[in-house]
């Protein structure tokens, strides 16, 4: 059927040093947060959010998460690493003339 994939050089050498070190593959990454966007506007008065204001609504938590620790359910996550957070869920990703942006879930990964 002439179906390929492609697999990242970096997922590749995540999956063999962690076979390396470890003799078995544990995963990648991530924060064990659901995310929701806030672009509805009486979502973001509820939660006392500016015009300025952006960010997306923590709606839970996995239980063993780090994130956990530090986010609850109802947070409101409106920037990470002095990275603005947009209402879709996005962030930028390069500068330039297209301003291409991805979801915040790949900055974990």
């Amino acid at each position: 059927e002439n179906i390929g994939y492609v697999v990242p050089v970096n997922v590749i050498h995540h999956f063999l040093d962690d076979v390396d070190r470890h003799g078995k593959f544990s995963g990648v990454s991530g924060l064990g947060v659901k995310l929701q966007g806030m672009d509805n506007q009486e979502l973001r008065n509820h939660y006392n959010m500016t015009a300025e204001d952006t960010g997306v609504l923590v709606v839970g938590t996995a239980a063993l998460a780090p994130a956990s620790k530090v986010l609850r359910k109802g947070d409101v996550l409106q920037s990470l690493d002095g990275i603005k957070v947009a209402n879709d869920g996005t962030i930028p990703f390069r500068e330039g003339s297209f301003k291409e942006r991805v979801q915040l879930n790949y900055y974990f990964t």
